[in-house]
């Protein structure tokens, strides 16, 4: 009989396999030119590096930008680890407002109805309860959400029914 572990402490390290570790500045400084070659990424982001692991900073006005500069610094050469702290800075949303988005968006694709769907805000989070009929319907509620203006972050509490 065995007995079923709580927890885990990973010590795992990541090192590149050869001597030719670059230098933090080398790095920086890739990083910071895809950043301001990626259309999508605002100027408003800035990065700094240590010992591999990139750290990003600054503010983006949407969630679709953070996500863009984090897969452009997580593709740099060197890069061990990317540490997400943007700041998203704009108007907190309105229930009705993201209720509206999700209602546009699931009309667009007749299959969906947003009915059974309850929206509700708080300082930019925005809450999705209810009821939807398939994953496809539910994906497309959460990007809906996150498509809609002000939003910081997006609670699931929808059911699947099939």
């Amino acid at each position: 009989m065995y007995s079923a572990s709580t927890s885990v402490d990973d010590k795992l390290q990541v090192k590149l396999m050869n001597d030719q570790k670059r230098a933090d500045a080398e790095i920086r400084g890739d990083v910071l030119q895809a950043l301001m070659l990626d259309s999508l990424v605002p100027n408003t982001i800035d990065a700094k590096v240590d010992d591999g692991f990139v750290t990003l900073t600054g503010t983006a006005d949407w969630q679709y930008q953070r996500d863009e500069a984090e897969l452009v610094a997580s593709n740099i050469v060197g890069t061990l680890d990317v540490f997400d702290e943007i700041e998203l800075t704009y108007a907190t949303p309105s229930a009705g407002d993201v209720q509206e988005s999700i209602k546009k968006a699931f009309k667009r694709n007749a299959a969906i109805d947003a009915d059974d769907l309850i929206i509700s805000t708080h300082n930019g989070t925005v809450t999705i309860d209810g009821t939807v009929g398939s994953w496809a319907e539910h994906d497309e509620a959460i990007d809906a959400a996150w498509a809609a203006p002000g939003v910081t972050s997006v609670h699931d509490h929808m059911t699947v029914a099939y």
